[in-house]
């Protein structure tokens, strides 16, 4: 079993003193995301590199395919979609999941596989219990095993791979045990032959869910925020936290780091605004990866592209000047973006006072004074937010 120390990190979910309940489902996603992210923070998927894609990126895509298949959900699904392999893949016990409701902890323990000394007992185990199911577990169970096909057919693996020929006749049972909570009556074969073809975009990039026919909702705040979960963490699939670690395969994945910023921002900021909360997760992806512009607006509309390009320095501009021009700009930054850079520097000096990377101690004291300079010349826009950040200029070397 992969290790899983406990995070340095703040716990999120219980920071402040009046986020929005983890019973609700805004709060109740962030609160797993972030646990999630945390608990397989060096876990991979299961490809023979040290800079394999992170195992938080099939979770996430995992619960993209349970909301984009599902409908009318209960609030424990796409939680319980998040954590599904967390019982398996870490550290962690049961009654540690009650901090997001019972519901969603017997979710994951139904969809937690025992200790098998043999894939082959595994495997037939997950074809015996499936007919078993609630049909939300089912249904998350079809969604983990469709993002594992699709994520062979990407990698271009021969169809005659031994997982595939298991593990297609899980998603194809789950599949039909879910038949009271999916939302759409495809079949199975019909719904992976079109997930394997079209699921890719010009960049090797997961396609939304409405590019294979599963359309959804733009007014639903939830599906914008799973999928601008999605988005960052396939762009930010390849790139890791500065670290000190010289091993490639401890470094924590990039992805944790927006997460917390958005997770930051609701728990605590008390923030509920979905263009906020999606530009948090979004916030590096134009700077940082091969992410245009464009591909925000088409996808997520033009307020969370505006807000991203507020906080989006160009690259191209020598590293002092882009630092000058941070302060210089953020007394004029709309709410959202200003929100997003409060709680970015707050992320990222948690991460110098318990993390830092292998940088001279005056780095990192000037990293400190500049963040303190950002932050002192942006607008007033969270009271407990900027406490936050008092608190953490406080591990200042």
């Amino acid at each position: 079993m992969p290790s899983s120390p406990i995070s340095p990190h703040p716990p999120i979910s219980e920071a402040s003193s009046s986020p929005p309940a983890l019973t609700t489902e805004l709060g109740a996603l962030f609160g797993a995301l972030a646990f999630a992210a945390d608990r397989h923070r060096t876990g991979r998927r299961r490809v023979a590199h040290p800079a394999a894609e992170p195992e938080l990126n099939h979770l996430i895509r995992t619960t993209w395919w349970t909301h984009a298949l599902g409908q009318e959900l209960p609030t424990e699904a796409l939680p319980a979609a998040v954590l599904h392999d967390v019982l398996e893949r870490s550290e962690t016990t049961p009654e540690e999941l009650t901090r997001f409701s019972l519901s969603a902890g017997r979710l994951v323990a139904t969809l937690t596989d025992g200790a098998f000394a043999h894939d082959h007992d595994r495997q037939t185990a997950q074809l015996l219990a499936v007919g078993r199911l609630p049909p939300v577990a089912a249904l998350i169970r079809a969604a983990a095993k469709l993002d594992n096909l699709v994520d062979h057919a990407r990698r271009q693996e021969p169809s005659t791979d031994p997982y595939v020929e298991w593990a297609f006749p899980v998603f194809e049972a789950a599949w039909g045990a879910s038949a009271g909570v999916r939302g759409t009556e495809r079949s199975a074969t019909e719904l992976y032959e079109h997930a394997r073809l079209a699921v890719v975009d010009e960049d090797g990039i997961a396609a939304p869910p409405a590019l294979i026919g599963l359309e959804q909702p733009l007014a639903d705040p939830i599906a914008q925020i799973v999928d601008a979960t999605h988005f960052a963490a396939e762009y930010h699939r390849a790139q890791r936290r500065k670290s000190r670690a010289d091993d490639e395969s401890h470094r924590i994945p990039y992805i944790n780091h927006p997460i917390r910023v958005a997770a930051l921002l609701v728990f605590e900021g008390g923030v509920t605004d979905p263009i906020a909360l999606q530009a948090a997760l979004l916030h590096d992806t134009i700077e940082d990866t091969i992410a245009k512009p464009g591909q925000l607006s088409s996808r997520f509309g033009d307020a969370v592209r505006a807000t991203v390009m507020a906080v989006t320095d160009d690259k191209s501009l020598p590293k002092a000047e882009r630092k000058r021009l941070q302060i210089e700009h953020a007394p004029r930054m709309p709410t959202a973006a200003a929100l997003v850079k409060l709680a970015d520097k707050i992320d990222n000096l948690r991460d110098l006072g318990v993390a830092p990377p292998d940088w001279p101690l005056d780095r990192i004291r000037g990293y400190f004074d500049w963040a303190e300079a950002v932050v002192g010349a942006l607008p007033a826009v969270s009271p407990s937010l900027l406490r936050a950040f008092e608190e953490s200029m406080r591990a200042r070397p």
